[in-house]
């Protein structure tokens, strides 16, 4: 949301500088800096930026033409720093593929401008945290974390393209295409929303997908078949575990499974958590010990008992040792035959010592290779075997890949991976496993079951790559869905038209968006692909004087075109989803809201679609009914925003027009809450 402009002075005391807040800065000119920028110039600000080296070949061509400025250097030098004038940007977007250069790049960037918020691409998430404390207006956001969920949601279905946890609730997106003889067929739009369930959208049956608005919907039209209808719900835990019963048909066996196996499973993330690296350096150090003790026995014992013990030769003084360290003390010098032996005391005592000895590092080693089989035997039984049918098959089981598969499988997704590069990572627990066969790629994808499965991802960090493993994907099965991960927005934009079955996700372009709604001071949940179109979770902490401060929200949501999911107000202490229409921000409320990119942008300029619509109220429909009189101008005033005072005077000279406009969703709820209230009311479009 903007801000105002105030004065801050620069590092080493220079005279004070201007801060703007349409300045913002980008460092790192790579995919996702290019994406940032020419994002960031939707919002009519001024962008400039730093690059390590110079760019010849440009991704978005048009970069170059919207910078403001552009300097080459390293944006962790003080000189670059001070040349870029640092202290004059409102935000600063760290964005190269270094996690290091970014995070010390905006340590020399806070010193010379304590004011900026710092915007970091960094996956160390522990670190990230601290340094959100130690220098402020601090946010750090990771590209593979963020798109994840996106990617694993646009291979899952049709008919749910996002879900995700929000404030102790798990929030999801439903689509839902009205066939024949459906429930919701003849239901009016409006009565659809709830207190757990918000209409996102609506598009008639013959209306092309591009054509429709996000968030544009009549409350009075009636559902007919053959229409999408989009909306959000907040499930309880009730309806949590009905939804995973109904989103697949394996995941209601699972369900029993997980209640009952939870506690275990938190107890052993537990004890693995903070044993497991103790006990692995333990192990490690134990190994070490007992091989070192052992040769060190084994010489030290054939030394002495070739020199101080019967006549034996060397090799029979090393097997005697090596007998007595696996416990061969009894049948050596244990019997009453051997006692017999002239042999000094001290050497027959060395040689009980090795017996006891060995017997202890024969047990450490009995431990070591039971604990391997166990966890062995542990891991063949949690993969399972390819699955026949109705799978996810995803393809390139890297970073990327491995958090994609994690979003899957919290799905109840049935998954199996092919892994790409076999040294890329270490194998994925509960998913059956495959390893490509650059000779025989095709006997590969058989083996996934290719054919029979309902989605296939290729996700590798190669777009070829990806292209080749989805085209022939295709070939054996085209009924599937097809999710190709890319990285060129040129690439991209071709490939959605050569091959429109796929749904083609370039990680920079999802995470860009992600980026530019956090530089504007933004918390970003979630990022979600809605009918080509990216959706933003978004929260909102609402101070006085900024573009949502004093607002209803109906006007927040049809004036910026943007959805409330969450409201939560500091001064009355409650939680509302789904807000009702007629409630108004205040300063310190909390706002969640999904919103495109477009949206976000109205919110930080505080430019409001233009309200087109009056209301026309004829009269009572009774005159004894004096009372509707009060009534009516309640309902006016509370729905539409306006003064009390203007609605009852416009109730006082019936008919007549509300002057105050409205807009049409706010108009339709106004006219149906006076005739309820037994009061002729109708909707007038201005000209």
């Amino acid at each position: 949301m903007m801000q105002q402009t105030d004065e801050r002075p620069p590092f080493g005391g220079t005279p004070s500088i201007q801060t703007h807040s349409d300045h913002f800065l980008v460092c790192g000119l790579g995919s996702l800096g290019q994406h940032c920028v020419a994002n960031l110039k939707k919002f009519g600000v001024r962008v400039s930026a730093i690059d390590r080296v110079p760019y010849t070949i440009w991704e978005i061509e048009s970069v170059p033409e919207v910078l403001d400025r552009m300097l080459v250097g390293d944006c962790r030098h003080p000189t670059v720093l001070d040349e870029i004038e640092v202290w004059k940007y409102r935000t600063i977007l760290f964005l190269t593929s270094d996690d290091r250069i970014n995070i010390e790049a905006a340590f020399e960037a806070r010193l010379r401008n304590p004011s900026a918020r710092l915007v970091v691409r960094s996956g160390k998430r522990n670190l990230n945290a601290l340094l959100q404390t130690e220098l402020g207006d601090f946010i750090a956001l990771e590209p593979k974390e963020l798109t994840a969920s996106a990617f694993a949601l646009a291979a899952f279905s049709d008919r749910m393209p996002a879900s995700f946890p929000l404030e102790n609730r798990q929030a999801r997106v439903i689509i839902h295409h009205v066939a024949e003889d459906d429930r919701l067929a003849g239901t009016k739009l409006g009565r659809l929303n709830s207190n757990w369930r918000r209409v996102i959208s609506h598009r008639a049956g013959r209306q092309p997908p591009h054509e429709h608005l996000f968030f544009e919907w009549s409350a009075s039209h009636e559902i007919q078949e053959g229409d999408t209808v989009v909306w959000v719900e907040a499930l309880s835990a009730d309806r949590q575990k009905a939804a995973a019963a109904q989103s697949s048909p394996y995941a209601a066996l699972r369900i029993g499974y997980r209640s009952t196996g939870r506690l275990i499973q938190k107890l052993a993330h537990w004890a693995g958590r903070r044993l497991h690296p103790r006990i692995h350096h333990q192990f490690q150090r134990l190994v070490l010990l007992c091989g070192a003790s052992l040769l060190g026995f084994l010489l030290v014992g054939s030394f002495l008992f070739y020199h101080f013990g019967p006549e034996l030769g060397v090799r029979d003084a090393f097997f005697a040792t090596a007998c007595l360290l696996i416990g061969g003390y009894p049948d050596l010098l244990g019997s009453e035959f051997h006692f017999e032996l002239k042999m000094p005391w001290w050497l027959r005592l060395f040689g009980l010592m090795l017996g006891v000895t060995g017997t202890v590092f024969v047990a450490v080693l009995y431990a070591l290779i039971t604990q391997s089989l166990i966890t062995a035997r542990l891991r063949f039984l949690k993969r399972p075997g390819v699955f026949p049918h109705g799978h996810v098959v995803v393809i390139g089981l890297e970073v990327f890949g491995k958090r994609v598969v994690r979003r899957l499988h919290d799905l109840s997704e049935r998954i199996v991976g092919i892994e790409v590069n076999e040294a890329a990572s270490e194998p994925i627990d509960a998913i059956a496993l495959l390893t490509l066969n650059k000779h025989h790629i095709h006997k590969t994808l058989h083996q996934a079951n290719v054919h029979t499965a309902k989605s296939v991802m290729a996700v590798t960090s190669d777009e070829m790559e990806n292209l080749e493993m989805t085209l022939m994907a295709q070939r054996a099965n085209p009924s599937a869905r097809f999710v190709v991960r890319t990285y060129n927005p040129r690439f991209s934009s071709n490939l959605e038209r050569l091959f429109p079955v796929a749904k083609v996700l370039c990680v920079s372009a999802l995470a860009a968006e992600a980026f530019v709604a956090a530089a504007f001071g933004e918390k970003v949940p979630q990022i979600f692909r809605l009918e080509d179109q990216t959706i933003i979770v978004t929260e909102y902490d609402i101070e006085k004087g900024d573009t949502l401060d004093g607002l209803l929200l109906s006007e927040v949501a049809y004036g910026y075109r943007v959805v409330p999911i969450l409201h939560i107000s500091r001064a009355q202490g409650s939680r509302d989803w789904m807000p009702s229409d007629d409630s108004r921000l205040s300063p310190g409320d909390r706002l969640f809201v999904l919103a495109t990119m477009n949206g976000l942008r109205r919110i930080e300029l505080g430019r409001m679609l233009e309200r087109r619509y009056v209301v026309h109220v004829v009269g009572l429909r009774h005159t004894l009914m004096t009372h509707a009189n009060f009534e009516g101008a309640n309902v006016i005033a509370r729905i539409s925003g306006c003064d009390i005072s203007l609605a009852r005077d416009l109730m006082k000279h019936l008919p007549g027009d509300l002057a105050h406009p409205v807009y049409y969703q706010q108009g339709v709820m106004i006219v149906e809450n006076l005739r309820r209230n037994m009061i002729n009311a109708t909707l007038v479009r201005r000209s």
